[in-house]
């Protein structure tokens, strides 16, 4: 009689143990599936974030030469009110400078005389009270 219910006793613990180990490897399998999709996930963000630091350089990028272009206009409309300066101070009673004189590229700037000189001043790009008899 001991036999059986030690045999009984073994069956039992061997049909939990295999409940158990059965538990234990459908949770394996749900864990195996989570994971390769957190993995599919995190290549996918991979990639965006890949996409996104190529714009980010491209942005900077773009934005580095507009910076280069601005200090390029500067150097450019600075040398220009330097050389119109250089050309009043050449002719101190000249009465008034032209368009040519004033500026480049069509920007505003001052005459000799102080008056605004530009193709944004008047639209002919010369003082406005100045004029010329040869």
């Amino acid at each position: 009689r001991a036999q059986a219910h030690a045999n009984r006793l073994a069956q039992l613990l061997a049909t939990d143990l295999d409940h158990t180990i059965l538990r234990i490897y459908k949770n394996q399998l749900v864990i195996g599936h989570h994971t390769k999709l957190v993995k599919d996930e995190i290549a996918r963000l991979h990639g965006n974030v890949s996409t996104l630091s190529a714009l980010v350089r491209q942005v900077n990028e773009g934005l580095r030469e507009v910076g280069d272009i601005e200090n390029y206009l500067t150097v450019v409309e600075d040398t220009a009110q330097k050389l119109a300066d250089d050309i009043c101070s050449s002719k101190p009673n000249s009465g008034g400078a032209s368009g040519n004189e004033g500026g480049a590229g069509g920007g505003i700037s001052k005459g000799c005389d102080g008056a605004i000189v530009g193709s944004d001043a008047g639209g002919e790009g010369t003082a406005g009270s100045t004029t010329s008899s040869s």
